[in-house]
C-alpha cells in the first residue's frame, strides 16, 4: 500500500509541475548572459561567478583561480536549489523562519564559529553567501520526503526524493550554457565542462 501511495504522490507531483511548465514559453536554450535556466528562472553568469569567487576566497584561493571543476560544481548546486524550491512549492512544503533559525543555531552547537561553518561549507562547494539558502534547503528536504513517502524508511524516502527531483527537472526543463557542460536529465548533474573554461568577471 505504501508503494502505491508513493507512486501516486510522484504522479501528482508530475502533474503539478507539468502545469507549471506550461507557463514557460521558452526553455530550449539559454539567453545571453545566462549560465542556466530552470523553468522560468535564470541563473546568470554573474551569479555563478560571484558564487565561485566566494568559494575560492573562503578556501584561501585567489578569485582568479577559477577552474572548470569548481564552476561546474557551483552551477550544479545553484540548479539544485532552484529544483528544490520548485519541488517544495509543488508539494506545498514551506520552511518557517523559526525552523530556519533553529537549524542555524544547531550548526553553532559544539563551539563552531561562523568562520568554521563558512570554511566547512566552502569545502563542500557552498559559497558563504549561500549558506542561509542551504540551511533552508536542509529544513525543506526532510519535510518534502515525508510528504512524498509518509512513514517510509529513510532510504526509501531518499530514493523517492531523488526521483521527484528528476521529475521536477524534466517537467520544468533545465538548460545549461554549453560552455559549462552538458545537462543529464536522468542524473540531474552536469557532464564534464570544457577544459578551456573561463568566466567573465562579475560586473
Amino acid at each position: 500500500m505504501k508503494r502505491r501511495t508513493r507512486a501516486v504522490s510522484v504522479a501528482l507531483l508530475a502533474a503539478s509541475l507539468a502545469a507549471t511548465s506550461l507557463l514557460v514559453s521558452a526553455c530550449g536554450s539559454t539567453s545571453a548572459g545566462s549560465a542556466a535556466t530552470v523553468g522560468p528562472d535564470v541563473i546568470s553568469e554573474t551569479q555563478l561567478t560571484e558564487w565561485v569567487e566566494g568559494v575560492l576566497i573562503a578556501t584561501g584561493k585567489a578569485p582568479a583561480a577559477i577552474n572548470a571543476q569548481v564552476t561546474s560544481n557551483s552551477l550544479n548546486l545553484l540548479i539544485y536549489l532552484d529544483l528544490l524550491d520548485a519541488l517544495a512549492s509543488a508539494v506545498g512544503v514551506t520552511a518557517s523562519q523559526g525552523e530556519i533559525d533553529a537549524a542555524e543555531q544547531s550548526l553553532n552547537q559544539g563551539g563552531a564559529t561562523e568562520a568554521d561553518i563558512e570554511a566547512s561549507a566552502a569545502q563542500a562547494g557552498i559559497a558563504p553567501a549561500a549558506i542561509p539558502a542551504f540551511i533552508r534547503a536542509n529544513v525543506l528536504t526532510p519535510k518534502i520526503q515525508e510528504v512524498l513517502a509518509p512513514g517510509a524508511t529513510a532510504e526509501q524516502q531518499q530514493s523517492i526524493f531523488q526521483q521527484a527531483l528528476v521529475t521536477a527537472a524534466n517537467e520544468l526543463g533545465v538548460t545549461v550554457n554549453p560552455r559549462y557542460g552538458s545537462w543529464s536529465p536522468d542524473s540531474i548533474q552536469l557532464g564534464a565542462p570544457p577544459s578551456d573554461l573561463s568566466i567573465p568577471p562579475a560586473d
